[in-house]
């Protein structure tokens, strides 16, 4: 496989790549999976969609916003912004 400069992408294309050929272990011969691991890196490097399908595939950072309620060790609720302890 070739190197990528972004280390990230890299991961994904390897992990895309043997999810691909997967189903395929201890089924083909050696010669048939590293063509197909050649052929799947192919794809990810030089199609135009591939792009885009990765980012999709990649975890999204949740947003959180808004307020949280707490409820005390006496019952009492008091509101929580995101990030600040409660006092």
């Amino acid at each position: 496989m070739s190197q990528d400069s972004n280390p990230e992408r890299e991961a994904r294309i390897r992990a895309e790549v043997e999810r691909a050929v997967a189903p395929y272990a201890g089924r083909l011969p050696p010669w048939a999976l590293d063509k197909m691991r050649e052929l799947a890196e192919r794809y990810w490097r030089e199609h135009p969609e591939a792009r885009n399908i990765l980012r999709s595939r990649q975890p999204q950072q949740k947003i959180r916003s808004g307020v949280e309620l707490v409820v005390g060790p006496d019952g009492e609720l008091s509101v929580v912004e995101p990030g600040k302890e409660q006092a």
